[in-house]
């Protein structure tokens, strides 16, 4: 991904690029996550959720002032930020097989995949110009599905936390992924290194304080009615009046994050070398099959085995890459040791993690950030 610096960004480039930033980062963590912390949580679920994710994506291209340092973060990084993407390929593509045909059918994981071809034929052809009025499209349906939804009188009042312990106990671990995770997006160091400065901060402010703001409110509408569905039954009203166009929302959605994705991981991977084409696609592929897998009803920790290995994707990005950034991004290059004390760290949190996510005991998952954030003092001390 090579930089291309600009001393100017049209302002129409600038809002394409915002549009491409909001649609690039609204996965089936934005389009989903809310329904669960909704569920279980309330209202403030999901504000704990919101407010670090628009934050932190946003202050990316204040935090990476240049294409020059956005680069140089690719090159000294780049089996992190393609794991980083294969895994992100491998969870959208767990989630069409698994919950968009909850809503529009078995029909639902082929339109995901017809539309990733799209998608990615017309990434291919003109990257940058192709790009941005692809996102344009996207968001002009996501408005349209908005307006069906709020016609239809979706639930966007507070909804009472029944668990306030719960709630402060998961808001740091959402902080540590979503003001971390962004770094490692290969999508994101796109837009860093093909905007000047100030456009930049720009778009990455109207595509996450404004357009993905406005995506993930409407997540926050749909969350109680679609609950159900989670469960393998009908969606209730008034999700039911709308599910063909919500799940064909989703599936458009998904479809276009992995396209993305796909075509920034092809140059990437091929600078690592053909050795790991093997994996990435077996990862992938596992990916999906994980969804069809899960369509049988089964319960594990009295939850749906799909929602179970969701929460466990959800670790990758709550633990394993944000301490992945926190521990060995914030030198020119990682280290053995830095990699090595993550590595410990990630393994000693981990058990935190599941019993947080999966087994419903949220208050474990203090120690298990603690864990990773006092790992940084060992690699301080190495350092010395």
């Amino acid at each position: 991904m090579p930089p291309e610096t600009r001393r100017e960004t049209p302002t129409a480039a600038v809002l394409g690029w915002a549009a491409y930033l909001a649609c690039s980062w609204t996965w089936c963590i934005g389009l989903f996550l809310p329904v669960l912390l909704v569920r279980e949580l309330g209202t403030l679920g999901f504000v704990i959720f919101a407010v670090p994710n628009v934050v932190g994506a946003a202050m990316m291209g204040t935090i990476l002032p240049s294409a020059g340092v956005s680069s140089q973060v690719v090159q000294r990084h780049r089996p992190a930020l393609v794991a980083f993407s294969v895994v992100t390929v491998a969870f959208h593509l767990f989630f069409a097989a698994w919950m968009v045909p909850r809503l529009i059918g078995p029909v639902g994981p082929l339109i995901v995949l017809a539309l990733v071809a799209v998608f990615t034929a017309i990434a291919l052809r003109r990257r940058d110009r192709s790009d941005l009025i692809a996102a344009v499209v996207v968001l002009a349906i996501t408005a349209g599905i908005a307006l069906l939804a709020l016609r239809n009188g979706l639930d966007f009042s507070w909804a009472p936390s029944p668990d306030r312990i719960a709630v402060a106990a998961l808001a740091p671990v959402c902080a540590f992924g979503f003001l971390l995770c962004p770094y490692l997006d290969l999508t994101f160091h796109r837009v860093r290194q093909r905007t000047s400065p100030v456009a930049g901060r720009v778009a990455f402010g109207v595509g996450f304080g404004v357009l993905f703001l406005a995506v993930i409110l409407l997540s926050y509408g749909y969350a109680r009615p679609l609950a159900a569905a989670v469960d393998g039954q009908a969606p209730r009203a008034p999700v039911r009046a709308f599910a063909l166009p919500l799940g064909l929302y989703m599936a458009l959605q998904i479809a276009y994050t992995v396209a993305l994705h796909i075509v920034e991981v092809i140059p990437e991977a091929k600078a690592l070398g053909g050795r790991y084409s093997t994996l990435i696609a077996l990862v992938i592929a596992g990916g999906a099959a994980l969804g069809f897998a899960c369509n049988r009803g089964s319960l594990l920790y009295g939850l749906d085995v799909g929602e179970v290995i969701y929460r466990c994707f959800m670790g990758f990005f709550g633990l394993l890459f944000p301490a992945y950034v926190w521990l060995c991004m914030l030198r020119r290059s990682p280290s053995r040791r830095a990699l090595g004390i993550c590595a410990v760290a990630v393994v000693a949190a981990l058990p935190l993690f599941f019993a947080g996510f999966v087994a419903g005991r949220m208050v474990l998952l203090v120690p298990g950030v603690a864990i990773v954030l006092l790992a940084r003092l060992a690699r301080t001390e190495s350092s010395n």
